[in-house]
C-alpha cells in the first residue's frame, strides 16, 4: 500500500488488483442476450466508461465515518463475474445522479444473461408512488435477478419499504439496489436496512469527496 504525504494529512492509497484478477477495463454492456428487452431506454444514454473505482468514506451521519477502499468494489464485481447467479444484495450508487449507476447494473443484467441465456429470467423494478407492489406479483415467473430503481436519499418510507419488501421476496436470487445522493453503504444499511454484499459507488467531479485521514 502507497501512502502519499499531503502536509499535516495524508492519503492512503491501495494497491489495485493486477489486470489478469478478470476485470474489466471497461464497463461496456453487450447487447447480443437481449438485454435491451429488460432494461429501460433512457439507460443507454449513457456511454461505455471506465472502470475506475475510487476509495469513499460514508456518508451517513448514523454510521461511524468509514472509508471504502477502491478494492471493496474491484472484489465485489469479481466476485459476481464468477458467479452472476449469487444470492446477494448490490449496493450501486450515483452522486448526484444515479445515470452511471444504472447502466452499471444493466452491465451486471448482461453478465446475467450471458451466463444463464435461455434460462434467465431478469426483472427490472423501477419503483414508483402508489399503493401497488406488482412486482411481488404470485403469478409472476419468478426473477432470477431482480434490479431496483428509482431511490433517492429523500425517497419516502412508503417507496423504501417497497423496495425492502422485493429484497426480501427474492432472498435466493442477486438483488442490485440503485440508489442516488448518497453512498450505497450509508443507503442501504440505514434507509433500508439490509446487509451489504457488493458495493459500486459512481461519483461526479462536482461532488466532494472526503478522502483525506488525519
Amino acid at each position: 500500500m502507497e501512502v502519499i504525504a499531503r502536509g499535516k494529512k495524508e492519503r492512503r492509497v491501495r494497491e489495485r488488483p493486477s489486470e489478469d484478477a478478470g476485470l474489466p477495463k471497461l464497463i461496456e454492456i453487450d447487447r447480443k442476450h437481449g438485454v435491451e428487452r429488460i432494461v429501460p431506454g433512457h439507460v443507454w444514454r449513457t456511454k461505455a466508461f471506465k472502470w475506475s473505482p475510487q476509495t469513499f468514506a460514508t456518508e451517513s451521519e448514523q454510521l461511524n465515518s468509514k472509508f471504502i477502499e477502491s478494492t471493496v468494489q474491484d472484489k465485489s464485481l469479481a466476485k459476481f463475474i464468477e458467479n452472476p447467479c449469487r444470492s446477494m444484495i448490490y449496493g450501486v450508487g450515483g452522486n448526484p445522479d444515479d445515470a452511471k449507476a444504472k447502466y452499471f447494473a444493466a452491465y451486471l443484467v448482461a453478465l446475467h444473461m450471458q451466463h444463464l441465456k435461455g434460462d434467465a429470467n431478469p426483472v427490472w423494478a423501477t419503483l414508483y408512488g402508489g399503493f401497488d407492489n406488482h412486482y411481488l406479483d404470485k403469478e409472476r415467473a419468478p426473477p432470477t435477478l431482480i434490479v431496483i430503481t428509482n431511490l433517492t436519499v429523500n425517497s419516502t418510507a412508503f417507496r423504501i419499504e417497497k423496495a425492502r419488501d422485493i429484497i426480501e421476496a427474492y432472498p435466493n436470487v442477486p438483488r442490485i439496489v440503485v440508489c442516488a445522493g448518497l453512498d450505497p453503504m450509508s443507503f442501504l444499511a440505514t434507509r433500508l436496512f439490509c446487509p451489504v454484499h457488493g458495493l459500486a459507488y459512481f461519483i461526479d467531479s462536482i461532488v466532494k469527496k472526503k478522502i483525506d485521514i488525519i
